[in-house]
């Protein structure tokens, strides 16, 4: 004798719609306030020796400075390395992807044989790279570029150690921020002078 009347199991039900209704309506708020927030650009945060900055025009903000050429020599030089066993493998396809796809080429067919980088990897050389002075011009959107580089070779095998000098010359050329080209930048050609 203790069920409820049809009444009240109406009444509640008419309770646990509004409920769900209610629920159903914050979650379409969320809904619509996840979609707006997402058409937003990203936020970028650009990091120069003396301070951060936050950028909030990001299409304007990404114009290429001085601080962005000197990160992207520095990368290229370190990543660019024939003479370290232990990153090869990882550093040699970013160095390719830095370049224009004809000098990526030309390095892929004519540079980079397969007997070369064996003998890279069995040399069982540590390398550590440093830029000692950088130069170029950005006014234009070719952009020439002369770095001087020190390279510390640490061979395991014999604990021998060694220095080169190199000087690099290299033309950049501008190109649209993207995905593949992160920097707004690529090498266009590419030439090493040992000074030592």
């Amino acid at each position: 004798m203790n069920e409820k009347a049809p009444q009240t199991i109406y009444v509640q039900l008419v309770k646990n719609n509004r409920f769900l209704k209610i629920i159903i309506f914050v979650l379409l708020l969320l809904l619509v306030f996840a979609m707006k927030n997402n058409m937003k650009p990203p936020i970028v945060i650009r990091y120069l020796p003396e301070k951060a900055e936050y950028l909030t025009d990001y299409e304007s903000g990404t114009k290429i400075i001085k601080e962005d050429i000197e990160i992207f020599l520095d990368h290229f030089i370190r990543n660019l390395n024939l003479l370290d066993s232990y990153t090869l493998e990882d550093n040699l396809p970013r160095a390719l992807n830095m370049m224009h796809p004809d000098l990526r080429g030309y390095y892929k067919q004519s540079v980079l044989s397969s007997q070369l980088l064996q003998d890279v990897v069995n040399t069982q050389t540590k390398t550590t790279t440093r830029v000692v002075e950088s130069e170029f011009d950005s006014k234009e959107t070719v952009i020439p570029a002369t770095v001087v580089y020190e390279r510390n070779l640490i061979r395991f095998e014999n604990q021998e150690s060694s220095r080169l000098l190199v000087r690099a010359e290299l033309i950049l050329e501008k190109t649209p921020r993207s995905k593949k080209y992160p920097y707004g930048l690529r090498v266009q050609k590419y030439k090493e002078i040992k000074l030592n």
